[in-house]
């Protein structure tokens, strides 16, 4: 058995990094830069390289206007007609001279200030009428904002598009409770639109204009603008660039994400999806069958609630179920399990008031119930047995939940290495669980080559060392919650199954197994 840190990566490698933090063991900065060193020297190269270009500007533009203005004089000064206004130019002046002399002479220095003040007041009152102006401006803005009702009030701020996400919550529920809601949603829509497109050109041109510059420097702008664009956005001189250049890897466009909706789009197109078909928890079994996989008992009847049998050691789920919603585990009559809610109910008739809760808050729809064999961790303690969940990508395993719901529901994390991770999902309830070994990964991905489909999650029950097959999940729940990172690395996990799916079916590979239970 493989305990959680036999995959754990190697510590320290061949390339270790030097005191500099720039180069390989046994290297030289001279050498070799680091990729971090390399993407600081280039971004400087950027601010300096555009310093320059807007200091050359400036000074063809000073040129420019220096050599204009020379020009401009030497032709004045040169024409004829400039020597000949000499004379009128001189006289005009002195008439000037002589015109502002006698006025102080004839009219005194008294009327001068009066006209001074006059001037002043001129000034003065110009001022005022344009206060009075802006005043009346102002007055007329607030009289009109005061005889606006409140969406109209509402519909201003979200356009002038000062809300933070609180205030758009609140705005919601309030439209909500007085049957606005869709005359907000629609301007949410139209002024998200708006601003997204606002955004998406200016990320375009900017990727634009470094179209013609050099390599190192324009793949760096080219990624960085791709980190802002949905796949949709991305402009065709990008993508052109990625064909014939291995330096840009448009890793951003990868998406698990957008993967997954885009197979429910299909699905909602009326195309038959493997995974989907497998979703059915009859044919799951049948499937698992053929491949002589342990499963669990279930009962072949359909139960209404009231006739459900009452015994130990059951599992009671609704029929048609998803995300542990119905889910109740039996392991006595006095202690019953809810999964959904992780609480731990103490007889039959505490179920049933669950139970009307269920039917209420719209987690179970039908009154269709099946049961099915409750698997221990460790029969002795009767603990209900740990899920394992095998993120799989057609031959591959990308990632691996481990979840415990007794006494409380906690959740861990694993990469295919048996490393512990992150991936954004649950924060609040991880703990560091006991992992899986090779074998089991093994397991999981010799089921999911027997699926044509590019992605499915398989879950098992882990009791002792052995695993039991759960069910197939084409969807996992709150699968957008993933972080970047691991959006973008799933993605990548489904882009690489898809070629090595197609390659298969290409190759004449027969999927028999399932083609069996399709064909039921």
């Amino acid at each position: 058995m493989v305990n959680k840190n036999e995959f754990s990566p190697v510590s320290g490698t061949d390339k270790d990094i030097s005191k500099d933090g720039n180069c390989e063991k046994g290297q030289t900065s001279k050498d070799k830069i680091s990729p971090a060193r390399e993407q600081i020297l280039l971004q400087k190269l950027i601010k300096r390289d555009a310093q320059l270009q807007k200091e050359q500007k400036m000074r063809m533009q000073a040129e420019k206007e220096r050599s204009l203005a020379e020009k401009n004089y030497n032709t004045v000064t040169n024409s004829s007609l400039w020597r000949l206004s000499w004379p009128a130019r001189k006289s005009f002046k002195m008439m000037k001279r002589t015109f502002n002399y006698l006025k102080r002479k004839l009219l005194g220095s008294k009327y001068i200030t009066l006209a001074k003040e006059a001037e002043e007041l001129a000034v003065k009152n110009s001022k005022l009428e344009r206060q009075v102006k802006a005043l009346k401006v102002k007055l007329d803005a607030s009289f009109q904002e005061n005889k606006e009702q409140e969406k109209q009030k509402k519909h201003l701020q979200l356009q002038l598009q000062e809300l933070d996400g609180a205030d758009l919550t609140d705005i919601i529920k309030q439209s909500k409770d007085e049957g606005e809601i869709i005359e907000v949603l629609d301007l949410i829509i139209r002024n998200r639109a708006s601003l997204n497109e606002d955004y998406t050109n200016a990320l375009k041109f900017a990727a634009k204009s470094y179209i013609n510059t050099e390599k190192n420097i324009k793949y760096m702008i080219y990624e960085k603008v791709l980190k802002g664009l949905q796949l949709e956005e991305i402009p065709e001189f990008i993508t052109r660039e990625a064909e014939k250049e291995p330096g840009l890897p448009l890793n951003e466009v990868s998406s698990f994400k957008s993967n997954l909706t885009r197979r429910l789009r299909l699905l909602r197109l009326g195309k038959t999806l493997p995974e989907w078909i497998l979703d059915n928890k009859s044919v799951a079994y049948s499937f698992i069958d053929n491949l002589k996989i342990r499963r669990p008992w279930v009962s072949d009847e359909i139960y209404k609630f009231t006739e459900l049998p009452k015994h130990d050691g059951i599992v009671i789920k609704p029929r048609d179920g998803a995300g542990s919603r119905g889910v109740y585990l039996l392991s006595s009559l006095e202690e019953i399990q809810d999964v959904k809610r992780s609480q731990t109910l103490n007889g039959w008739e505490e179920l049933e008031t669950f139970v009307k809760e269920d039917f209420s808050l719209g987690w179970v729809d039908k009154d269709e119930w099946i049961i099915e064999e409750l698997v221990y961790e460790t029969i002795d303690k009767k603990i209900p047995a740990r899920d394992i969940k095998f993120y799989c990508f057609y031959g591959k395993v990308g990632l691996i939940l481990e979840v415990v719901r007794y006494p409380e529901v906690k959740y861990c994390w694993w990469s295919p290495e048996g490393a512990l991770t992150d991936t954004g999902k649950y924060k609040d309830q991880l703990f560091e669980g006991n992992g899986v070994t090779a074998e089991h990964i093994k397991q999981a991905e010799k089921i999911s080559l027997e699926i044509p489909a590019p992605f499915v999650r398989i879950d098992f029950l882990k009791t002792g060392d052995e695993l039991v097959f759960g069910e197939f999940t084409p969807k996992p729940g709150n699968y957008d919650h993933f972080n970047h990172y691991y959006d973008k690395l799933l993605g990548d996990y489904i882009l690489e199954a898809e070629h090595r799916l197609v390659n298969d079916l290409l190759s004449g590979k027969q999927f028999q197994n399932y083609k069996t239970i399709n064909s039921k």
